[in-house]
């Protein structure tokens, strides 16, 4: 079953009964991918290096990257689409604060470090590089992010496929300050900072 190609990649923190969850979930599941990026060079000598698998914090997140893997489609997330090829990066995810993160901010606390990256399948302005975040539980879209809830999610970006390969990616995380907006006094996530990046091999999704 394809499906158990995409189950895979989290078999680390996946029980049975939880997979039987996800089996379900994802034939009524589907997603698009979004992608973009520029400026990461001057950024990332800025940043602190984390290792794969190691915990990082960037306020409201603690964020662990673990893999990334490339494919031209990934079964019931990212369609097969001419000219695309997708990125898939799993990571955990924690919410620190003492409120919910919305779907949005959660999405823009990654950036990735890619050439020709595609968001509904034209290019995308640098800062407007935005993830589909897709949840490993039941392979959906991430929505609020409770505090003190750990979750398994998935990162898809989309990238031309006339793009060489890379051997890796780097996998920028970014954090948000919880303030009152200036413009219309509302209390939102604001002023994205860029805190740490963590560099990842890039490998063939796995076969089913």
């Amino acid at each position: 079953m394809q499906v158990r190609r995409f189950f895979g990649l989290f078999g680390g923190v996946l029980d049975r009964s939880t997979v039987g969850v996800l089996v379900l979930a994802v034939l009524f599941a589907g997603t698009g991918a979004a992608g973009g990026w520029s400026g990461a060079e001057a950024q990332e000598n800025a940043l602190v290096s984390a290792e794969p698998g190691a915990a990082v914090t960037a306020d409201p997140l603690t964020v662990t990257i673990k893999k990334a893997y490339v494919a031209d489609a990934i079964p019931s997330l990212a369609p097969a689409r001419p000219g695309s090829r997708f990125v898939l990066v799993t990571v955990t995810v924690e919410n620190t604060s003492p409120r919910p993160v919305d779907a949005r901010t959660s999405a823009a606390s990654f950036q990735v470090a890619l050439p020709g990256l595609r968001q509904f399948g034209r290019p995308v302005s640098p800062e407007a590089a935005r993830p589909d975040v897709v949840r490993a539980i039941d392979a959906t879209p991430l929505g609020a992010l409770q505090p003190g809830v750990v979750q398994n999610l998935a990162l898809v970006w989309e990238q031309d496929a006339a793009q060489e390969v890379p051997q890796q990616v780097s996998i920028v995380v970014v954090g948000h300050t919880w303030r009152v907006s200036a413009l219309d006094g509302s209390r939102q996530w604001f002023d994205p900072t860029p805190a740490a990046t963590v560099e990842l091999p890039l490998a063939p999704l796995p076969a089913v």
